[in-house]
């Protein structure tokens, strides 16, 4: 019945949330490092921790594996992915072209609208680095000009990309050092200004050039702070849809 039918999407609707919810609790513990690699994710425990049914977090589960920070193996469950510097540099690249392509499409799809709101974000970044704010605003701000670029680019596809690769990925602690000195904060914003302005008349190579050595100078600098034995610290992003 109609009823019934209500009842299930609203059934499936609150598991498709948990399980969300679930897998950005895992990633946020794996990324600080809480959850080491090789650890094993026990449906049952995490079921019982999180209030769910075992449904929602093999579902969580799935998500972590499709961005690769778990595996799942038959007959032995899920457990956190140890990835070589290889693997890690392959995703940081794969994170960067992502970038890239997010640049160009912007520049070649941008309406009006969506120009003058990528120029308000990317001011207001510049405000920030001018006025000293702490990193943790600062990568705020940013993500704020990374959604107006995505709005501009007219791409869900490249939005979910863009959320598992860069933000919620084994590479976002190497994402986050565009906010690590204030040198960098201050690159970082004259990057987005020249995305910005190259957005704005089309320039779309020149824009997917401008953003990719942008995030690879972020990572440069990163892979020199784990070279020099020490560790990264991956500030918090907050991703939504809106």
């Amino acid at each position: 019945s109609a009823k019934n039918s209500g009842a299930i999407e609203n059934l499936q609707l609150e598991a498709a949330a948990s399980s969300s919810s679930i897998a950005d609790e895992l990633m946020r513990r794996i990324a600080d490092g809480e959850i080491t690699p090789g650890l094993p994710l026990r449906e049952r425990a995490l079921a019982s921790e999180f209030g769910v049914s075992r449904g929602p977090v093999r579902e969580a589960l799935k998500t972590l594996e499709a961005r690769g920070v778990v595996i799942i193996e038959p007959n032995k469950g899920a457990r956190v992915a140890q990835l070589s510097d290889n693997e890690t540099t392959d995703l940081l690249d794969v994170a960067a072209l992502v970038l890239s392509l997010v640049a160009e499409k912007a520049a070649q799809r941008a309406t009006p609208d969506c120009v003058a709101a990528l120029k308000s974000a990317v001011a207001e970044l510049a405000r920030a680095v001018k006025e000293g704010a702490a990193a943790e605003a600062f990568v705020r701000l940013e993500l704020h000009c990374l959604k107006a670029l995505l709005h501009a680019a007219h791409s869900s596809r490249l939005q979910i990309l863009t959320r598992d690769l860069v933000f919620n990925g084994p590479g976002a602690a190497y994402a986050s050092m565009s906010a690590a000195t204030l040198t960098r904060q201050r690159d970082t914003a004259r990057a987005w200004r020249q995305v910005a302005r190259q957005v704005a008349s089309g320039e779309a190579q020149t824009a997917s050039q401008t953003l990719h050595a942008m995030y690879q100078a972020g990572v440069d600098e990163a892979l020199n702070v784990v070279a020099a034995g020490q560790k990264l610290t991956r500030l918090a992003f907050v991703w939504s849809e809106k």
